[in-house]
């Protein structure tokens, strides 16, 4: 799997402010549509609206459809239904009303977010029953921020705790130390690892980017589910569908589509 690389491609063209799809008065200057953007962990981007086309080698029979064009989003989130988290197989003595969907509370996987943010309660259980499974193999760095927690180690794998988020409908997101922790380099020759965990003092768990890397992420928007398979992404994906309606073939006939995208120009910042 790649990601999308506009400079690869011969077809994207920027839209400009004048379009009608988009039209702005503040950007005649550069004549590009452009827009930013703010997310809960504080990062944010700049970016531009441009338009490209997509070509889709498997599709349905081809009785049944025909040359369209749509629009693509990219972004946004789902709400889920996290029931209890285990740390080293164990339930963490958490109220499941500190993850109820109601409101503004409840729990949201978010692919604009990199870290993972738990409310407080649930933060605290975490890193205690952490700290319990490994002291006293792990020494903790004081060198902490208010934000983050620090080991030093030099093998994660070997000392810190399996971490299993656990949703309705027994579905289950295992958590390996090398998916909730981040390499910081060495402090005093020692491996440091920082934990990708951050307290939140809303009522709302976000998990983003960190614990969804690796994974294969399924979207079944009919019945407003998402599921997910461990997968190592920098390998070719083989799809296989079964339907009791539709023929699903690989066809030499490419159909495309003209999608409105969002090229993200690597302008990142974080406070």
């Amino acid at each position: 799997m790649n990601f999308y690389d506009a400079a690869n491609s011969s077809i994207p063209s920027v839209i400009s402010c004048s379009a009608s799809v988009f039209t702005s008065d503040e950007c005649i200057e550069t004549n590009q549509c452009s827009y930013s953007l703010h997310y809960a962990d504080n990062s944010g981007l700049l970016a531009y609206f441009a338009s490209d086309l997509f070509y889709f080698h498997k599709i349905l029979r081809t009785s049944l459809i025909a040359k369209s064009s749509t629009t693509i989003i990219f972004g946004g989130h789902y709400n889920v239904y996290l029931q209890s988290i285990f740390v080293h197989e164990r339930i963490l003595p958490i109220d499941p009303e500190a993850f109820a969907n109601s409101g503004d509370r409840g729990t949201i996987v978010d692919f604009d977010t990199s870290l993972v943010y738990l409310v407080t309660e649930a933060y605290e259980s975490v890193v205690n029953a952490i700290n319990v499974v490994v002291s006293p193999s792990a020494k903790q760095s004081h060198q902490q921020s208010s934000h983050a927690i620090s080991f030093l180690q030099e093998n994660i794998a070997e000392v810190f705790p399996t971490i299993s988020l656990n949703f309705a409908g027994d579905a289950s997101m295992n958590l390996t130390p090398t998916d909730y922790f981040k390499d910081m380099g060495f402090v005093d020759g020692a491996a440091k690892w920082c934990i990708h965990f951050i307290r939140r003092n809303l009522s709302l768990t976000t998990l983003g980017d960190i614990v969804l890397k690796d994974r294969i992420i399924v979207y079944d928007l009919a019945r407003q589910r998402i599921g997910w398979a461990n997968y190592n992404c920098s390998l070719p994906v083989n799809i296989s569908i079964t339907s009791d309606t539709y023929d699903v073939t690989q066809a030499s006939t490419i159909y495309h589509m003209l999608g409105l995208i969002l090229l993200i120009l690597n302008l990142f910042w974080s406070q």
